[in-house]
């Protein structure tokens, strides 16, 4: 249809008939077509329909692709989260993730980075992710990795130095800091975050 607004109706309805499973399997020419349609809306829409219903099919995994490079960053996340909950091993995943924590999106990054670290091969990976995080511009990230180190310190006393007036990410930092064993990238990070305003 011409309309926007028709094509967007139409891909809004499928939720509807998401119980009649099988039957869903005729729209999915259609839907993969909205998903290089002109208006962003209805992209968006077909998108995010495309990857709940057919997710794991190989053709959408070039539409995701694709869809991690749009102008809108809830698709561009959208996109990014189904690639990695759908094929997390994968180069081309890696490398969207990798752009994603470059993003001007502050979700965007925020979104790429945790990610990233919950599919870090190894503690090393794992680190220098946390460690990125703690020099993020937005809060929410830096927040995030000072939360992660701190869920790896022994419970403990609270430190004088964290007393009130601090951040929460400073706080959470010098927390962390009365953790034994914490190997050098996670203390770097962990000195980075107590720096933070």
């Amino acid at each position: 249809d011409p309309d926007p607004d028709v094509r967007l109706s139409a891909l809004k309805s499928l939720k509807s008939l998401s119980s009649v499973i099988p039957q869903l399997s005729r729209f999915r020419p259609a839907v993969l077509r909205l998903c290089e349609d002109t208006v962003e809306e209805v992209r968006q829409k077909a998108v995010e329909t495309a990857a709940r219903f057919w997710g794991d099919r190989p053709e959408m995994m070039r539409i995701l692709h694709r869809a991690t490079r749009n102008q809108s960053w809830q698709l561009r996340g959208a996109a990014l989260e189904s690639l990695a909950s759908r094929w997390p091993d994968d180069d081309e995943t890696r490398r969207a993730l990798r752009r994603g924590r470059r993003d001007p999106s502050d979700w965007m990054r925020y979104t790429a980075t945790t990610v990233m670290a919950s599919l870090a091969q190894n503690a090393g990976e794992r680190a220098a992710v946390v460690e990125a995080a703690t020099t993020d511009p937005y809060v929410w990230t830096r927040r995030w990795a000072a939360t992660l180190l701190c869920a790896v310190m022994v419970e403990g006393n609270r430190p004088a130095e964290a007393a009130a007036g601090c951040s929460t990410i400073r706080e959470a930092a010098l927390r962390a800091v009365v953790r034994s064993g914490l190997d050098e990238a996670a203390m770097s990070a962990v000195r980075a975050a107590a720096d933070d305003p």
